[in-house]
């Protein structure tokens, strides 16, 4: 039976600098094209300025070896989750930077990411981390955790409808997706597709940098690490990513 490690969550109201260098460290841990979202580049600094004590890291406790980063944060949602947005990750985002500014109560947390570092995937990490999520929405009294989850292992069927590979099971009848059997595995509830969760433009010269391929017509190109196609148009000189996520719901009981 594997033992289970001892952590220790820390956040960046305690240790900004320690938590932020983490965070910076990990860049790498997604394919390039991803840290080029217009939306998420903008207001992602926010995370640290409006919501400190929702972003931290898991460390080994006797050692204190990084093990996870974690980002979150609050927002007020009073519709129904089947009204959750479209737009998933940025549309959340966008909303709790503006309801922050605006002084609006937050009910509800929502994560942004997790990232385990590669060598220690498949040890039980990704558990750990969104338990900490559970636990920190607990402590700020707040109802419930919303995750527009990122299928990870999508990137292997791009072509496939989202809305199919999300329902798609193993033979003991759990996700097959990683992350979605992670939330499932901890009683979360799969919401909805949100079909433009994550959008990258840029010129056809940058997609090339960051994908290393070569786009010599018009077209949609598979690319590693994507979900979806990328859509290549030659005449208008961009190239266009919008990805899906999946919403998914934890209750968190306080």
């Amino acid at each position: 039976m594997t033992k289970k490690p001892q952590l220790k969550r820390t956040t960046a109201t305690e240790n900004r600098d320690l938590v932020r260098e983490r965070h910076y460290a990990t860049r790498g841990a997604f394919p390039e094209f991803l840290y080029h979202g217009a939306v998420v580049n903008i207001l992602a600094g926010e995370l640290y300025q409006a919501f400190p004590e929702y972003q931290f890291i898991l460390q080994d406790s006797p050692s204190g070896a990084f093990k996870a980063l974690g980002n979150c944060f609050p927002v007020n949602w009073d519709n129904s989750l089947s009204q959750l947005p479209d737009g998933g990750l940025e549309a959340m985002l966008q909303l709790a930077v503006q309801q922050y500014r605006d002084g609006t109560r937050p009910n509800i947390l929502c994560a942004f990411q997790i990232i385990v570092p590669k060598e220690l995937q498949g040890s039980g990490l990704s558990y750990e981390a969104v338990h900490a999520m559970l636990n920190i929405g607990r402590e700020h009294k707040l109802t419930g955790l919303i995750a527009p989850v990122r299928p990870n292992r999508k990137a292997f069927h791009p072509e496939m409808p989202m809305e199919q590979y999300v329902h798609w099971k193993r033979e003991d009848n759990l996700p097959a997706d990683d992350w979605i059997r992670v939330h499932i595995r901890l009683g979360a509830e799969l919401v909805r597709v949100c079909p433009r969760s994550f959008v990258v433009e840029g010129k056809i010269s940058e997609w090339e940098e960051w994908t290393g391929m070569t786009f010599a017509e018009s077209g949609d190109y598979p690319v590693p690490g994507a979900l979806v196609p990328v859509h290549i148009d030659l005449d208008l000189n961009r190239g266009i990513y919008v990805e899906p996520n999946v919403w998914m719901y934890h209750r968190i009981n306080i």
